[in-house]
């Protein structure tokens, strides 16, 4: 259709692509906050299974959690699941990927993250104290914002 649409077409695509565009990197943010690695089961895996699943298994709650492995043992929906914090860190600026999953295995969650203090960040390899304070104040930037978002 949009070849046909010549001019009209292109506007179309780059709406397109200005609607998708950062998806991809939030689809991966949000896997890895609330996946767990087993012995036969790996991020790359789940992250071809959601490409992959159709509109109807994504809509089933139960369903998608059992064919992305999220759910460990008896799918039960009633139980609690956390982030680890990625999608927070991504959005503080200047942390290399591997920092960020230092922090993330020192922590294990969102919510231990958001009570670091400086000095549990400054204590994990690569953070240093400088960068320990820009990620406590990034993080409590980000959490103010998103706090006064969902009352406005």
């Amino acid at each position: 259709y949009i070849v046909e649409l010549s001019v009209d077409g292109r506007l179309v695509r780059l709406q397109l692509e200005e609607l998708i565009g950062g998806v991809e990197d939030d689809r991966r943010l949000v896997l890895r906050d609330y996946f767990h690695d087993q012995p036969s089961w790996h991020l790359d895996e789940a992250f071809t299974t959601l490409a992959t699943i159709s509109t109807e298994e994504l809509v089933d709650v139960k369903v998608a959690a059992h064919r992305l492995h999220l759910l460990i043992g008896e799918p039960d929906l009633d139980a609690g699941m956390s982030p680890r914090g990625h999608r927070l860190l991504a959005r503080v600026p200047r942390i290399p990927e591997p920092v960020t999953n230092r922090i993330i295995d020192r922590f294990g969650s969102l919510q231990k993250l958001l009570r670091a203090t400086v000095a549990d960040l400054d204590e994990i390899r690569d953070v240093g104290e400088s960068r320990a304070r820009a990620i406590k104040d990034g993080l409590a930037r980000l959490a103010e914002t998103s706090i006064l978002d969902r009352y406005s």
